[in-house]
């Protein structure tokens, strides 16, 4: 495989600038990955009720460790 869209269950259409703040989704309807805008995965139902999956919190917490992160100038504002 030379590149993702080289796959054969893929149906990324034309990939560019407008692309981009995409990810990549399998779409069972079409058996094919696809590409979708963040902004309509994550205003998706599942996330308006304020209560995001409980897979994708477990993934994200695995896969983000703030013990990396540098939070000393963090900036809230003024009030």
């Amino acid at each position: 495989m030379a590149s993702f869209r080289d796959l054969g269950d893929t149906n990324f259409g034309t990939l560019g600038n407008s692309k981009n703040k995409h990810l990549v989704a399998y779409d069972a309807s079409q058996n094919k990955f696809v590409m979708r805008s963040m902004d309509d995965v994550f205003s998706s139902d599942a996330v308006l009720d304020g209560d995001l999956p409980d897979d994708f919190v477990t993934q994200i917490e695995a896969e983000i460790d703030t013990a990396n992160m540098d939070l000393t100038a963090i900036d809230g504002g003024g009030f």
